[in-house]
């Protein structure tokens, strides 16, 4: 007995139905969409405005470069022409790509035409036509000066914006940036009352005392990341008054100088803190950088419920955490060193730790394959590990996940690991709490 067929014209369809189909459907998927009518052009637009990523076009000539506006006042005057689509943007990424910064003539390719900076007023006058902006990213944008008197002065004594889920901020410094790149996040921080997330990409900023702006900045910052290779920035990361109040600290990967830095951050925020993400570095056996770590103490972070670890587990990149018999097959695996210093890091957190991710460093070259890899050879004992983890559930720890990336063209590998460590550590995985990500 065949199912009845039957055809309805989608303005007959419920709002709700619309909506959902709108709601699951990608990007793509709509644009390809036969089915136009009022209706549906309607109830796409939140779908289809909701997440912005733009890439301005630039002229093909030098010559043609003075006729055309900064790119962001485009943008800008689109948005304040279509509030109808400016109150729909809840996700903004603003991107211009590093060969964009110069253009060569045609005629001998030795000519450069700068692009100007962005002014700060269009940025602001941008942000004003998206009330419903959640996240914001910058990458490469290039901001004008603002001069001597901004540098103890805000660019908005009073914030202009209520919250922001999400302000990221990645590019280079050039010689413009008197203030500094720190210098332009922290005026960019003035223009909202709160900021959930702030993200810091890897980019060097110079040396600037920011100490005066940042005192009169009063932000609440919930959750600061800084990018894995971008230690050098905590030197110049100013004590904002927000600081006190972060929940989430992800720290990057911090070379033994590095360390008193992010230690100054650490007890800035140490009394709300519950979450740290912590990167182990290439340790030696001798354990120079474990003793830095050690300094952090996050055994005295009294509310801190979630610790994330990044361990060099594996790879052709981590060839400085070989120790004596850490090498297997002509590859490098975690030492005996890092064993110890995360074993007693886990041991000593507070009893109100209730999550433990440890993501598995797996840097395969395109030309390793499965054979290669054969996670059994570790010659370990993670019994210590095993007990402390287990251990830590009578305490109200709920989960430990394993995670790693992806591994492209290896097939099967996430089994083996996980095999490795519920052999390696049983008492762990009897409880039911350990999960493989």
């Amino acid at each position: 007995m065949g199912c009845p067929s039957f055809a309805i014209h989608a303005r007959h369809l419920p709002v709700e139905l619309i909506s959902l189909i709108l709601g699951e459907a990608d990007k793509p998927t709509l644009a390809e969409c036969t089915l136009v009518c009022r209706s549906w052009l309607e109830l796409s637009r939140p779908f289809l405005f909701e997440s912005i990523v733009y890439r301005p076009h630039y002229p093909r000539y030098p010559q043609q470069y003075g006729d055309v506006p900064h790119p962001l006042e485009g943008l800008a005057d689109f948005m304040i022409s279509r509030p109808d689509i400016g109150i729909r943007v809840r996700h903004l990424s603003l991107s211009l790509e590093k060969a964009k910064w110069t253009l060569l003539t045609v005629e001998d390719r030795a000519g450069v035409v700068a692009l100007e900076p962005c002014r700060w007023q269009t940025l602001v006058a941008l942000l004003h036509q998206l009330p419903r902006l959640r996240t914001l990213d910058l990458e490469n944008f290039l901001l004008e000066p603002l001069g001597p008197p901004h540098d103890a002065r805000p660019l908005s004594a009073e914030p202009r914006f209520a919250a922001l889920e999400a302000l990221t901020f990645s590019r280079q410094c050039r010689a413009q940036d008197t203030g500094g790149c720190l210098g332009d996040v922290l005026h960019l921080l003035s223009l909202f009352a709160r900021v959930d997330r702030l993200a810091l990409g890897a980019f060097f900023s110079p040396p600037a005392d920011h100490a005066a702006l940042a005192a009169r900045i009063h932000t609440d910052v919930r959750a600061l990341a800084v990018h894995a290779h971008a230690s050098p920035l905590l030197a110049g990361l100013p004590a904002l008054p927000g600081w006190a109040h972060l929940e989430r600290l992800a720290l990057p990967l911090l070379p033994p100088a590095d360390v008193p830095h992010a230690l100054r951050l650490v007890n800035a925020a140490r009394a709300h803190l519950r979450a740290v993400e912590l990167r182990v570095p290439h340790i030696e056996d001798r354990g120079a950088t474990v003793r830095g770590l050690r300094v952090l103490a996050l055994a005295n972070c009294p509310r801190l419920e979630e610790l994330v670890l990044a361990l060099p587990f594996y790879g052709a990149g981590n060839l400085l955490v070989a120790g004596a018999g850490a090498v297997a097959g002509g590859r490098p695996y975690f030492t005996v060193a890092g064993y110890e210093y995360v074993t007693s890091l886990l041991a000593a957190c507070p009893p109100v730790l209730r999550r433990i991710t440890i993501n598995l460093e797996l840097d395969l070259t395109p030309h390793e394959c499965r054979q290669h890899v054969q996670p059994h050879t570790l010659q370990m004992d993670w019994s210590v590990l095993d007990d402390v983890l287990a251990g830590r559930v009578e305490n109200g720890l709920d989960i430990v996940e394993f995670r790693h990336g992806p591994i492209e063209g290896v097939h099967g590998l996430s089994g083996e690991i996980q095999a490795y460590f519920a052999q390696k550590m049983p008492r762990l995985w009897e409880t039911n709490i350990a999960h493989f990500v």
